[in-house]
């Protein structure tokens, strides 16, 4: 099931993300990326949470799951 709205979401976090980086000075001294910072990490992780299928991980073992995300993350 795909959420379309959620992925949406992400492609905005992420934009803000670049804006973020883009803007320049210290983050005390630009607002925007003050606004930026104070949300865009906290909602990718709560987006993360949310999409987690737990249903799913019950049924992996410790092994099979570790795996999975080595073939995921840190193969490619």
């Amino acid at each position: 099931m795909r959420f379309r709205n959620i992925d949406l979401l992400k492609g905005l976090l992420i934009i803000l993300v670049i804006v973020g980086h883009v803007l320049q000075g210290k983050l005390s001294e630009s607002i925007w990326r003050y606004f930026i910072y104070a949300f865009h990490m906290p909602l990718f992780i709560s987006i993360g949470g949310f999409l987690l299928n737990f249903q799913k991980l019950k049924e992996l073992s410790l092994s099979n799951l570790l795996w999975k995300y080595v073939e995921r993350i840190i193969i490619p």
